[in-house]
């Protein structure tokens, strides 16, 4: 996703200052962007003194949490801008911070008679895109990988790990993160395959089809979409051959009982129940 986010101070004009600065905000309620912001989203500056788009930033770092003591954060936080916004946060609250890498330097003129929202954060849609950049939006790319920082741990750890991070973001969110997920071999999904040795997880299945090239085909499927009540990431994604991927999109599937390590329901009429583990 692309945001922009403004600031009630002069923002650096240098590149190492941006990337090294520890960006936050303090909230007494959970405001958005604080389940919205994941790492990859890009991110544009707008300077309220130049009254300009000064910075296009790539989100590297993110951190969430409800806090009961502002100078927690300070200690924690201490290579930041703008110290009287500490004073004016509430006691207690919710607090979103990240780092960003500098992907360019803009110098783009707010559109006339634009005024910014309270909160000062703005989500980049067609409307913006159109009126700020002359353009259409950009496609979040994002997938679930850009949320793993960890690549020596074992697939079973990488999912619960990614199930922690994204259980606070929103349902739409994650919905989309995992859909652009299943549609790319990416290190969580090719990771899957391999821990199932690329065969369906459906009961009395175990298929999979040899590739000419010696390999495996199998496909992952994104079992129920989080808005419609999927519990988690770890428990939405199976590994299925074509004939039962289409089963579960195009037939009646019924879903009993949801986890991160089981899955239980009706499919076509016929009972099922999976056990969603793997092994390294």
């Amino acid at each position: 996703m692309e945001y922009i986010t403004s600031r009630g101070f002069e923002l650096p004009t240098d590149q190492t200052e941006m990337e090294n600065f520890d960006w936050f905000n303090m909230w007494s309620n959970r405001n958005f962007p604080y389940y919205e912001l994941l790492v990859g989203d890009t991110l544009y500056w707008f300077d309220t003194t130049a009254q300009k788009l000064v910075w296009k930033t790539e989100v590297v770092k993110v951190d969430r949490f409800p806090y009961s003591d502002k100078q927690q954060i300070f200690d924690r936080y201490p290579n930041s801008l703008g110290l009287k916004y500490y004073d004016s946060r509430p006691d207690s609250g919710y607090f979103v911070g990240y780092k960003v890498k500098v992907l360019e330097k803009l110098d783009i003129e707010k559109p006339n008679g634009f005024r910014f929202p309270q909160l000062g954060w703005l989500r980049v849609d067609n409307e913006i895109a159109t009126t700020w950049f002359n353009r259409q939006p950009t496609e979040d790319t994002n997938t679930l990988d850009d949320n793993v920082s960890d690549d020596n741990k074992n697939i079973t750890e990488l999912l619960a790990d990614l199930n922690e991070k994204m259980k606070n973001v929103s349902p739409e969110r994650v919905e989309k993160l995992v859909s652009a997920t299943i549609r790319k071999d990416t290190k969580i999904i090719n990771a899957l395959k391999k821990a199932t040795d690329f065969k369906c997880q459906f009961p009395n299945c175990g298929q999979r089809i040899t590739k000419k090239n010696g390999g495996f085909y199998i496909e992952v499927a994104h079992i129920k979409p989080v808005s419609q009540n999927g519990q988690s990431i770890l428990g939405n994604l199976i590994v299925l051959c074509p004939n039962h991927h289409k089963e579960f999109d195009f037939g009646d599937l019924k879903i009993d009982e949801q986890t991160n390590s089981k899955l239980a329901g009706q499919l076509n009429g016929n009972k099922f129940e999976i056990e969603l583990t793997y092994h390294d």
